[in-house]
């Protein structure tokens, strides 16, 4: 039961523009119109106690909250609704169709169903666990088990988003899409003990990637008849009688796969031509080294030579009249082609919907910081990446006392600046352009965006791009209760398309770059220090490029603010390195570039650490405050330049004549004025 909830119906203010309107409703968890509760028990603040009933009363837009609890029902979603099971002490609520019908069947295009158990639907082929007919839906959280005939059933539906579902031990299929289903993006599903895992019927242009496919009857995945032009990645298909079934089915992409302990054999083919390795290279670590290679499945039926250790059978696997050019040795999972952490920017997550702030109200709005706080969430992970210290709870309270946010909970992002003590710079909105983002990661800067997803028409939700690598763009979801990195476009809350974006940039960076062959530890002004090993610096990064064209490494370590105070620089040769190699070592700020080494050899690195100063009023960056730096804060206060942060002296928020006559005064007396920078704030 669902105790003190609330049906929340969305009521428009007297006098709020359309925009503002528009503007509010741009987050997680706030569908068009009402929440209604379902709970088979009854009680204080339940709507219903049947989903079809909530189901028939609700309009399109709404949410549909269902506690823990059996549904006896036949649910029939005919509406673009959101259905969200929780678990309210008694596990997902379960639904079962009593042997008859499907559990849950979608007819409307832009449905969600999160978190529910399906059972017990009927024999005929049509019936299922969870039933499609129709197109844009997302189906999260699920588990759909002990269905007489299929767990999950994609009848002629596309542009669906499958994610982290169950389907097991359903008398045939566990994933089905029959009758020209494409377009659906399946991911990390696990379909065990049913006939078939995964099976695709007159289905194309589909993406299958992630899914654990095991100790199912006869396939682990199935392509039949005319399904053409899927695209099968990173899925597990082992136990089962056959791993991989292509039947007349051709032009399939299948690669970095795993088929392993398959009863009768990995792969049984007919009358198909499909691809079975990586249609461009592909640069992964295998055994501590680095190659770019094209990369095909893994068959532990297999084996061969492997002359150079590149992880890659010298010779090709035949797959009837196919061949898997490049067969690997190992499972995929041995060979590094994701994301690593160290290419991403490293953003400090904070989740919307964590329990010490999920329940706050922006401002004074009636508006929680769990269900509309995704623009708040984002802002904050971002203000903490760029050195501002706070948190969404913090910088709620922060920007309502500047009125960062009105009686509506609209967040005014330019007020940021102000409470970030200077620390983070609004540079305005833009439109949805993948240039502008690869631009802003390119120069370290995470980017939030606003996204939309098919449950609704309008921009909806937003989230924060961290890095891209090859093609992929990662993001951080505020709606996640806990860390992912995601790859665009699967969000929390389905598939995402990128409506616009908001721009913020740091105000004091610091590069430490390292040409070859050395390491680098950075120790800054706190006692934190930053290693190719680890980390303590928040939001730091350190990695490896080869940054001048030469055929080393450079070692680069990048924190996104920089503290008033001496940063120790240590510089440790790498073991292969020869006495007589040469290094040097720079460092960049947003105003100025530093050689502190150049062309030293190995052997002459000094005992102690190199020492970088850092000073807030130090605007060029040489080591020392005078008239160069009061005519650089001149030349800010007319056109805010580069320097909010080092510029913002006496830290008001603002950089204006105030700090130059400060900077003045500090010059002519040093003990009398002293300069109170931002730092700690």
């Amino acid at each position: 039961m669902i105790a003190e909830s609330r049906r929340c119906v969305f009521r428009i203010p007297v006098g709020m523009t359309t925009l503002a309107i528009s503007l509010l409703l741009a987050c997680a968890g706030t569908a068009a119109g009402a929440t209604w509760v379902v709970d088979d028990d009854g009680g204080v603040g339940v709507d219903f106690t049947t989903i079809q009933a909530a189901v028939d009363a609700a309009s399109p837009g709404d949410t549909i909250k269902v506690a823990s609890g059996t549904y006896y029902e036949n649910v029939f979603v005919w509406k673009r609704l959101t259905l969200r099971g929780l678990d309210t002490g008694g596990g997902i609520p379960v639904v079962t169709a009593g042997g008859s019908g499907s559990s849950i069947k979608l007819s409307a295009d832009g449905i969600t169903v999160d978190g529910f158990r399906t059972i017990n639907s009927g024999g005929d082929w049509r019936d299922a666990g969870i039933r499609v007919n129709s197109d844009g839906n997302t189906l999260i959280n699920n588990i759909a088990s002990n269905n007489d005939y299929v767990g999950i059933y994609l009848d002629s539906s596309s542009n669906n988003t499958l994610i982290n579902n169950i389907a097991s031990n359903n008398n045939y299929y566990g994933i089905w899409l029959m009758h020209s289903s494409s377009n659906n993006i399946l991911t990390k599903n696990t379909c065990s003990n049913n006939e078939d895992g995964i099976r695709l019927y007159y289905s194309s242009n589909n993406n299958l990637t992630n899914n654990t496919c095991s100790n199912n009857d006869f396939f682990g995945i199935f392509l039949g008849s005319l399904s053409n032009y899927n695209n099968l990645t990173n899925n597990n298909c082992s136990n089962n009688y056959y791993g991989i079934g292509p039947y007349s089915s051709s032009n399939n992409n299948i690669y970095l796969n795993n088929f392993m302990n398959n009863g009768d054999d990995n792969v049984h083919y007919s009358s198909s031509s499909n691809i079975w390795n990586s249609t461009e290279p592909i640069t992964y670590t295998y055994n501590g080294n680095t190659f770019t290679n094209y990369l095909g499945n893994y068959w532990d039926d297999y084996t061969d030579i492997d002359a150079d250790n590149d992880g890659i059978w010298d010779h090709p696997c035949p797959i009837g009249s196919d061949n898997d050019f490049n067969p690997l040795v190992d499972p995929f999972g041995n060979y590094l082609t994701s994301v690593s952490p160290k290419k991403l920017l490293n953003v400090p997550f904070f989740s919307q919907r964590d329990p010490a702030w999920k329940d706050k109200l922006l401002d004074h709005s009636p508006y929680s910081v769990g269900e509309y706080g995704c623009a708040l969430t984002s802002v904050a992970m971002v203000s903490k990446y760029f050195g501002f210290d706070t948190d969404p709870d913090r910088l709620n309270t922060s920007l309502t006392e500047v009125g960062g946010l009105d009686r509506y909970g609209l967040l005014h992002w330019e007020k940021v600046g102000i409470v970030a003590c200077g620390r983070v710079r609004w540079m305005g909105w833009a439109g949805a352009s993948w240039d502008r983002i690869d631009q802003e990661l390119s120069d370290r800067n995470p980017v939030i965006a606003n996204v939309s997803y098919p449950t609704t028409g309008y921009p909806h939700h937003f989230i924060v791009f961290i890095g891209k690598i090859d093609d992929t763009y990662y993001f951080l979801d505020p709606y996640d209760e806990n860390e992912e990195i995601r790859e665009w476009p699967l969000g929390r809350l389905g598939t995402y398309s990128l409506e616009n974006l908001r721009i913020y940039h740091g105000t004091s960076s610091i590069r430490i770059t390292a040409y070859s062959p050395v390491d680098i530890v950075v120790t800054d002004p706190d006692n934190l220090t930053i290693s190719k090993e680890s980390n303590e610096i928040t939001g730091a990064s350190y990695t490896e490029d080869d940054i001048n064209g030469g055929d080393d490494l450079d070692d680069s370590i990048f924190i996104p603010y920089r503290k008033t105070g001496d940063y120790l620089i240590t510089l440790i040769p790498e073991t292969d390195a020869s006495p007589d190699e040469k290094y040097t070592l720079i460092i960049s700020t947003k105003t100025a570039n530093t050689t502190l080494a150049e062309n030293v050899s190995i052997s002459e690195i000094p005992t102690k650490p190199y020492v970088f100063k850092s000073t807030c009023s130090d605007l060029n960056s040489d080591g020392e405050i005078d008239m160069t730096d009061v005519h650089l804060l001149l030349k800010h206060v007319g056109d805010h330049g580069d320097y909010e942060w080092a510029g913002d002296v006496n830290c008001d928020g603002v950089v204006n004549m105030a700090d130059v006559i400060l900077l003045l005064n500090h010059l002519n007396d040093p003990g009398e004025y002293d300069l109170n920078c931002c730092e700690g704030e």
